[in-house]
């Protein structure tokens, strides 16, 4: 530099040049497309410009080109504090190619919650890890046997919010709010929908951001927060029908009902007393995909009833009624073959997802695609442990359901030919008189008693004659309905009731 006066002044600073602006690229933004009870969908996207910030045609943009991505996939604990140390537990990193933009993430556990979040490589350097996103996988269905009877059970099924998000639900509602919001996403394509927080416009985690290749490098914190679950998306519960299996253990039966979404609980008939099934459904959501199948249950079905006949003479028969014993332990030797069926069939799965790995495995060359692979194979142990368990759950006796033989009544059907007697059983008139009085209001019974006053007066005139009536001898504690066969007359039938009583002595 030289002053006015001409001299040459040493170690000057020259003026600045011209100003030039320049523009970062935006962030990355991991969003779960869509989330079942062990997937999720997973896209990634830069952060869209804010719509009312204008560009400046002086910016210099970059103009570098995404070569690679990577994704993070964490689980975390309970409390979506921090990372889950246990089994099934998570922590990978999947590197993708620059011309994907989604991945689909398997084999997670259905009511858990995971962390996200994807950076991308540009000119060969990692840009940043994006804000993390968190989710909860959808809660498995969950069916239940309500009700066993001989021929017949019922069932319901249901698939439960988690428990954190019903809490934050009602804590919504005493501050008085309608509920937790729920915010669609921009991209009409993304189903999922979160529980937003107005003072939060990102996740209350971050991972490190570490320009380090080694992936495993960044580690995930957790900042202050007042509510973990916040920010934690939720996936659409919506079904648009549901499959029921029907399948017998001790008899040949297949059955798949298909039933709308509407419908939560089913009566299923037609099966044979004193046999085990099993039964388990599964939903289809409004995307069409089908979720798992729920965990199989199994029942046994009550054994019939049996009638025996004794002390016959000219005019009068015994009866007696009872339901056969039930003893669950004589399929036992037919569970335990069923159970090592079921092993068999587990062990040849896995030994075919373990050939798939060391073929995998062998076309690798990188130690850090190895070590990732090396992971997977250790959760995969994890998982076929947990469908084991599941394959196995039915066929172990103490997880049968058994039916309850407590009965309300007895319906007696009485066979013979045309024109034969209508058989007799004494004290019946009397029990459906008592059984209509508690069932009417204190008015009909007071007028139920002066009719059947004049009923039992006209009963007995006819106890004279020859023709066979119902007598007036006790004959049990409860009520249900004696009927003759369809081939006798009208004249001939009598409707009576009967519960209770085990034994009958019947006129003929």
């Amino acid at each position: 530099m030289i002053n006015a006066q001409g001299e040459f002044v040493p170690n000057a600073w020259g003026c600045f040049s011209a100003m030039q602006v320049v523009e970062t690229v935006n962030p990355m933004k991991v969003v779960p497309i869509e989330i079942g009870e062990d997937y999720c969908l997973v896209g990634w996207h830069r952060v869209q410009r804010p719509a009312d910030i204008a560009p400046d045609i002086s910016l210099v943009t970059g103009v570098a080109k995404v070569t690679a991505y990577e994704l993070r996939a964490v689980r975390l604990d309970e409390m979506a504090k921090k990372e889950y140390q246990g089994p099934l537990a998570l922590d990978a990193v999947v590197p993708l190619e620059a011309n994907e933009t989604s991945y689909h993430l398997v084999n997670i556990v259905s009511n858990t919650i995971y962390a996200l979040s994807i950076r991308a490589q540009m000119e060969r350097y990692w840009g940043p890890w994006s804000a993390v996103t968190k989710f909860v996988s959808q809660s498995r269905l969950e069916v239940k046997v309500r009700a066993v009877y001989e021929d017949t059970f019922v069932v319901s099924w249901s698939r439960p919010l988690p428990e954190w998000a019903l809490s934050h639900a009602n804590s919504r509602n005493l501050n008085g709010e309608t509920g937790p919001r729920r915010e669609k996403k921009p991209d009409a394509d993304f189903v999922v929908e979160e529980v937003t927080d107005e003072n939060e416009a990102t996740g209350d985690e971050s991972i490190n951001n570490d320009n380090d290749n080694n992936s495993k490098g960044s580690n995930l914190s957790v900042e202050s927060s007042n509510d973990f679950f916040a920010t934690v998306l939720i996936g659409d519960y919506s079904v648009d029908r549901y499959e029921l299996y029907v399948d017998g253990i001790t008899c040949d039966m297949e059955q798949c009902l298909t039933l709308p979404k509407e419908q939560m609980s089913a009566r299923i008939g037609g099966l044979k007393h004193n046999q085990i099934y099993s039964v388990c459904i599964r939903s289809q959501s409004a995307k069409k995909h089908w979720s798992m199948l729920s965990r199989r249950e199994s029942l046994l079905t009550l054994t019939p009833m049996c009638v025996d006949l004794s002390h016959y003479t000219e005019t009068m028969t015994l009866i007696r009624w009872f339901r056969a014993p039930q003893d669950i332990m004589v399929y036992d030797a037919l569970l335990e073959g069923r159970r090592a069926e079921e092993e068999r069939r587990c062990d040849e799965r896995e030994r075919q997802d373990l050939f798939e790995l060391k073929r995998r495995a062998q076309g690798m060359e990188e130690s850090v695609e190895r070590k990732y692979l090396s992971d997977h194979l250790a959760v995969r142990r994890e998982h076929n442990a947990a469908r084991r368990m599941d394959a196995l759950h039915h066929l172990r006796i103490e997880n049968i359901v058994l039916g309850d033989a407590e009965v309300t009544g007895y319906h007696f059907k009485f066979m013979g030919k045309v024109g034969g007697c209508m058989p007799s059983i004494p004290g019946v008139q009397r029990m459906l008189l008592q059984q209509r009085g508690t069932h009417s209001s204190r008015r009909r019974r007071q007028e139920s008693a002066k009719k059947s006053a004049g009923r039992m007066r006209r009963q007995q005139n006819q106890e004279e004659t020859p023709t066979h009536t119902l007598g007036d001898a006790a004959a049990g504690n409860g009520a249900a309905p004696v009927v003759a066969d369809e081939e006798f007359p009208r004249k001939m039938r009598r409707l009576s009731t009967f519960s209770w009583a085990h034994m009958s002595r019947v006129s003929l």
